[in-house]
C-alpha cells in the first residue's frame, strides 16, 4: 500500500499497473533523461486531482514517452526501460517512444507530475490573490490592411 504525498487524494485502487511507480521506475533508468507528454501534452496518466505525464496504462498495454540520453542508442534505451518496468507490469507489453534526446549535462524542465487546476483551485486562499498569465513573446501579428479579402470557393 502507498500512502500519496501530503495534500493530494489517495489514487482509487486499480487491477493494472500504478502509473507513479512506473514514473518513477523510468526515471531511474540511466538512459533516461526524463519522461514526456508528447507533441500536444497527450500522453498522461489522469489521477484524483493530478496527472503524470509521459506515462498511459490501459488495460492492453503500458506506453512510455521518454527523453533519452545522448550518446546511447536508442534500442538500449527502449531495452532498459522495459527491463525496469518488466516487475511492475506484469504481462502488459510496454511500448517505448523516444521523443527527444538530451545533451549530456542538459536537463528536463518538463514536470513528471501536474496537479489538476480544480486541485490548485482549491488551494488558493480566498484573499483576492490575483493570478497573471504573461502573454507569450516574439508573436506576429499580420499586418492590418483596412479590409477583409474574402475569396469564393471554387
Amino acid at each position: 500500500m502507498s500512502i500519496p504525498p501530503a495534500g493530494l487524494p489517495a489514487a482509487a485502487p486499480s487491477s493494472g499497473p500504478d502509473p507513479e511507480s512506473i514514473a518513477l521506475a523510468v526515471q531511474s533508468c540511466p538512459l533516461v533523461a526524463g519522461l514526456h507528454a508528447g507533441a500536444f501534452g497527450e500522453v498522461a496518466s489522469y489521477l484524483p486531482g493530478r496527472r503524470i505525464r509521459g506515462v498511459r496504462v490501459t488495460v492492453t498495454a503500458v506506453e512510455v514517452h521518454v527523453v533519452g540520453r545522448y550518446p546511447a542508442p536508442m534500442d538500449e534505451i527502449a531495452a532498459q526501460v522495459r527491463r525496469v518496468l518488466a516487475p511492475l507490469t506484469g504481462s502488459l507489453p510496454v511500448h517505448v517512444v523516444i521523443e527527444d534526446v538530451a545533451l549530456p549535462g542538459e536537463p528536463v524542465t518538463e514536470p513528471t507530475v501536474e496537479l489538476d487546476v480544480a486541485s490548485v483551485e482549491a488551494a488558493r486562499p480566498s484573499t483576492g490573490t490575483q493570478v497573471t498569465i504573461p502573454r507569450p513573446t516574439g508573436a506576429v501579428l499580420p499586418p492590418a490592411t483596412g479590409h477583409d479579402v474574402k475569396e469564393p470557393f471554387l
